[in-house]
């Protein structure tokens, strides 16, 4: 009775844990899940991470263009030539002069001038790779409407007339870079039209 009683409390404690195999196999299957469930996570933050920044450079570029529209709807004509004694300043390039009539708020001559990021060696802190100015004073580089505009991403073609079609091509680079450099910028395109007021 003895020996039977002690048999089957060693066919317990043999029977009561795990082997070293097991626990090998559970931790690397363990190890496998997570290891898929965190590429998971990481390729759904970085998509979310790309989308957010473009909706966000759309959000800039859709005010900026109505910026830009309301200036051209207030004035008189709009023009892609620079107007006499207006001298663009260095390295920027103008795109769009408006005048407006005398005693308008803000000014009667307006530029709109894009400006590369690192003309001239000095690198400025806006992101890249070109930066549009607002400028309504002669030989004067304005203040910044918008940034994070593609190289040739403002076009405005409008040669002395009261319509103005507006293009503004704006450029995200992920992961961003100090000198906003990647490999495969994502571009996209916004655009408006706006009439000048009637002389």
């Amino acid at each position: 009775m003895k020996n039977n009683f002690y048999n089957k409390l060693s066919i317990q404690k043999s029977s009561a844990g795990f082997t070293l195999i097991e626990l090998l196999v559970a931790m690397a299957l363990t190890t496998i899940v997570i290891g898929i469930t965190g590429s998971g996570l990481v390729a759904i933050t970085g998509k979310n991470q790309k989308a957010e920044a473009e909706t966000i450079r759309r959000t800039e570029l859709n005010r900026a263009l109505d910026f830009i529209s309301d200036d051209i709807r207030q004035s008189n004509l709009a023009s892609n030539s620079t107007p006499l004694g207006w001298t663009d300043p260095l390295c920027y390039s103008g795109i769009l002069y408006l005048s407006k009539p005398t005693g308008t708020p803000g000014g009667t001559q307006i530029a709109y001038y894009t400006r590369s990021k690192t003309c001239g060696g000095n690198t400025v802190f806006w992101r890249g790779p070109q930066i549009i100015y607002r400028s309504n004073t002669t030989n004067n580089a304005g203040s910044v409407l918008v940034d994070s505009i593609a190289v040739g991403g403002f076009t405005a073609p409008a040669t002395n007339s009261q319509l103005v079609t507006l293009s503004l091509q704006g450029q995200t680079c992920l992961p961003p870079t100090t000198d906003n450099t990647c490999a495969s910028p994502q571009t996209f395109t916004v655009s408006a039209k706006a009439f000048a007021r009637a002389k």
